[in-house]
């Protein structure tokens, strides 16, 4: 049988233009998100539903009890174990106890020291070099020029000037001084205000003076409070605490002894063993980098490698005073508060004096040590606080009355004493 040739053909579907094809993609895509977003919404309305359920919402405990201890980040514990430390043992032993048993490594000694190290070097931002030029006499009788040379911390700075607090020895109002900051860059600076009492000065530059570069990298220093140390914190000097420019130390505070006498009124003594020289500006700064004080020798002479440590917060407002141009009132008392000890041994409720400086106005009005201030102007004073307070209404140049109360025999009487204010 021969051969036939059969016809061979492929059947294919019809062809759809791309355009149906893309619509189709576009629908499918489209079903996909609308199911979505229905998804997620029933979720949303059902899952506080099927919470609540499963875990009840218990009510937020308020606690009104203010917090007298730092948090300390710890591990978590468990819930019974806890428990039961609460109810044997208090936190702060818990706390001690698991420091005196905690393994310091090499390591963790030199990551502290290096914190310590970076919170000094980012405090060196604000530290200045204040030069001052004096005229002195050679053993010939020629006049010469010595130049000393201390460092001031940048306190404050506003649109139109940085201010400088810096030791004022050897300064006088209006002096003309050069300020180095950031090691390299020098600038005229003028003495704005001088307390020669507590041996503070402020220093003034002109902003305008100061070129754009600097001005971005200086940074006033951080306040903190001296009234939150205590005894054991670590404390970081900087300034000269070496006796040389940009130099360094860290040390505890020792003791604190809060109602130190001193001039019209009481302060916190602050003793910490930091070896530092004062004289040429050393400025104290807690562990957050900020200033908490400054190293000063009006508290007397400091035992052998500890230095005293002059409060930010007890001269904060001298400060302020001085950095905006007015005079700080002085009457020139050492005072005392008077114990339950004292009042034992009849003497009456005021403030006992101890001293009345020698050229102070209070000295020369006639107030004497052993006399009790009772009284200044029309407010009663019973307390440190009260004469703080009194000191800071009135100003350089009033006439004020200070009422004591001056023993006699056996009996006190009372004594009124004018006198003018006068400046620190």
């Amino acid at each position: 049988m021969a051969d036939k040739d059969f016809i061979k053909e492929n059947i294919v579907g019809r062809k759809q233009s791309w355009r149906k094809r893309a619509r189709h993609y576009v629908r499918v895509i489209v079903s996909a998100l609308l199911f979505g977003v229905v998804s997620a919404g029933t979720l949303a309305v059902s899952e506080p539903w099927i919470s609540a359920r499963i875990h009840p919402t218990e009510p937020e405990t308020v606690d009104l009890e203010p917090e007298t201890t730092v948090p300390v980040e710890t591990t978590a514990v468990p819930q019974e174990a806890e428990t039961t430390a609460k109810e044997t043992e208090p936190i702060e032993e818990v706390v001690r106890s698991e420091i005196e048993t905690y393994p310091f490594s090499v390591n963790a000694v030199s990551a502290m020291v290096s914190s310590l190290k970076q919170v000094a070097t980012e405090a060196e931002k604000s530290i200045v070099e204040v030069t001052s030029s004096v005229s002195q006499k050679d053993f010939l009788g020629q006049d010469i020029k010595a130049e000393n040379s201390r460092a001031g911390v940048i306190i404050a700075m506003t649109g139109d000037e940085i201010l400088i607090m810096c030791p004022g020895q050897d300064l006088k109002e209006q002096d003309t001084v050069e300020v180095t900051c950031l090691r390299e860059s020098v600038y005229s600076g003028q003495v704005k205000a001088l307390d020669h009492t507590d041996n503070i000065a402020i220093i003034s530059i002109p902003l305008s003076s100061v070129s754009e570069k600097d001005r971005t990298e200086l940074t006033g220093i951080r306040l903190g409070s001296s009234h939150l140390l205590q005894k054991g914190d670590l404390v970081i000097s900087v300034g000269a605490p070496a006796g040389e420019l940009y130099s360094m130390s860290y040390g505890n505070v020792s003791s604190i002894n809060y109602n130190y006498p001193y001039i019209d009124g009481t302060l916190g003594e602050i003793l910490a063993d930091l070896d530092s020289d004062g004289t040429m500006g050393t400025f104290v700064l807690n562990t957050s980098g900020e200033l908490v004080g400054w190293v000063s020798g009006n508290f007397g002479k400091s035992p052998e490698h500890y230095c005293h440590i002059a409060g930010i917060s007890d001269f904060l407002g001298t400060v302020e005073s001085l950095i905006n141009g007015a005079m700080v009132p002085y009457l020139g008392l050492d005072v005392q508060q008077i114990t339950a000890e004292m009042q034992q041994q009849g003497i009456p409720a005021g403030l006992y004096i101890q001293e009345a400086r020698t050229d102070s106005p209070a000295y020369a009005a006639g107030i004497q040590s052993g006399d009790i201030l009772v009284r200044v102007g029309d407010r009663e004073i019973g307390s440190a606080l009260d004469l703080s307070t009194a000191l800071k209404g009135l100003k350089v140049g009033d006439t004020v009355t200070l009422s004591v109360l001056r023993q006699k025999g056996t009996e006190y009487t009372e004594v009124a004493f004018p006198l003018t204010v006068a400046a620190r």
